[in-house]
């Protein structure tokens, strides 16, 4: 009896060592594979975490999109430690909407709310995410539209960083798994205008663990003039929000219509699409082994963005390509940052200063964001006709000009014998160019004069 009760011990002690292993461990994929739960659970959690991390496991296991989903839900974290803005303390589960991206969820900003960004036949499994406030005295190419403060999104009433946007993050070591971050570790942040859906993945930079990032922001604007309305979408180079409409976007933007063009080209391929894409009701999203295709598509299809922007060439063994027609917004802010970091060096000196608010300092990474614009105006830019009408005139006039002496009065005299003194001689001589008779006596006196000699010239002079 003795024996085996050891070897009962032994064998229970080997398994909360092996956990306790599997918690600390660099390997990927491993804490899962601790934790106190049956070997399906498990390996159905690892199958729900492929998508965000490739974990290599592709087990059989019979998903729904919703248990999917619930799954993303839950295994979220909350980042959140403090949150300010325009100098007063913000509530940041308020301030911030979670949304999902190929990251996975994530949190945003002065988004839109997906009643004013997404069109009716859109399909949200989880009700909760992308619901921000309803816009307000706000257009997309117009800009705020009133001179209230109280509007959506949040206009900048001040510059400076007194009053900026600063976010204190947190996270727990043992929820740090750097090889499902490829390595890398802290926060992907990405800056967008309030309609576009963020592409986090191409287009972010990183907020380190234990790192305190400054961004200053430069927004720079460019519209289009009226004039330039009437020119064909290609020679203008960009589209007005009435002239594209998107199947799943109710705001047209370059990187929504690529985003939208995405999904129906992996639809169309692996018959399904990617959890983060727009998708209508019923549509299968791409799990287990439909990951495989969906990488495929996209590590092996050149998304082009090329002259016309036109195209989604592909080079594997698709023979054909997809028109996405994805011009830039003819009314667009882009957002230019300078960036600064230093890293942050508080140390608690005595034990209750260990224990911060519910997280032990020796337990948590703690990463501070600071945003804010560095002025109160916004560099404009117009595209403009480069030779109007007006333009084109005078030039040609001012050419003449240099070249033959040509003039105002001089156009009045080509009018004057190409209308009214054409119309005078036919009214008066029945004859558009005068009187035949005179041009005919002209004519015989000039046949019929005797030729001069130069004698008679120099008697003459």
């Amino acid at each position: 009896m003795t024996t085996k009760e050891d070897k009962g011990s032994q064998g229970k002690r080997l398994k909360v060592y092996f956990r306790e292993y599997c918690d600390y461990t660099g390997i990927h994929g491993f804490k899962y594979i601790g934790e106190s739960r049956t070997v399906a659970e498990r390996m159905e959690e690892l199958a729900y975490a492929s998508p965000v991390c490739e974990f290599g496991l592709w087990e059989a296991v019979n998903y729904t999109s919703e248990r999917f989903y619930r799954f993303l839900n839950e295994s979220r974290p909350y980042i959140f430690k403090y949150c300010q803005y325009l100098d007063q303390e913000q509530e940041c589960r308020d301030n911030f909407t979670p949304i999902l991206t190929e990251e996975g969820v994530c949190y945003s900003f002065n988004i839109l709310d997906k009643a004013d960004m997404f069109r009716d036949n859109v399909e949200f499994i989880l009700p909760n995410y992308h619901s921000a406030t309803p816009m307000k005295n706000w257009d997309v190419e117009k800009g705020y539209t009133a001179s209230e403060i109280d509007a959506y999104p949040r206009r900048s009433l001040r510059v400076g960083q007194k009053n900026a946007l600063l976010v204190s993050l947190k996270t727990k070591k043992e929820d740090i798994e750097y090889m499902c971050a490829r390595l890398q570790s802290g926060y992907r942040i990405n800056v967008h205008f309030p309609s576009v859906y963020p592409d986090v993945k191409e287009n972010f930079f990183a907020v380190p663990l234990g790192q305190w990032v400054t961004g200053v922001i430069i927004p720079e604007m460019i519209s289009t003039s009226e004039g330039v309305k009437r020119f064909h979408t290609k020679t203008r180079d960009c589209y007005f929000q009435s002239e594209r409409p998107l199947r799943f976007f109710k705001v047209y933007s370059q990187m929504n219509c690529l985003m939208e063009c995405k999904a129906n080209y992996t639809l169309r391929f692996c018959g399904c699409v990617g959890f983060h894409m727009p998708k209508a009701e019923g549509t299968p999203i791409c799990l287990m082994k439909k990951q495989f295709c969906m990488e495929d598509v996209e590590e092996n299809t050149f998304f082009a963005v090329s002259n016309d922007y036109s195209l989604i060439e592909d080079k594997s063994k698709y023979s054909s390509f997809t028109q996405c027609d994805c011009l830039p917004m003819c009314t667009d802010i882009t957002y230019k940052l300078e960036l600064s970091q230093n890293p942050i060096t508080f140390t608690p000196m005595f034990s209750h200063q260990m224990y911060m608010d519910g997280d032990w300092w020796d337990r948590t990474h703690f990463s501070v964001l600071t945003l804010y614009f560095k002025t109160n105006h916004i560099e404009t830019r117009e595209r403009n006709e480069l030779y109007s009408l007006s333009d084109v005139i005078a030039n040609f006039g001012g050419l003449l000009g240099l070249f033959t002496g040509f003039s105002i009065l001089s156009a009045v005299e080509i009018i004057y014998f190409l209308s009214l003194r054409i119309w005078g001689n036919i009214k008066m001589s029945r004859n558009w160019s005068g009187p035949r008779k005179e041009i005919s006596n002209e004519t015989d006196d000039s046949k019929n004069s005797p030729e001069l000699s130069y004698s008679d010239i120099c008697h003459m002079c």
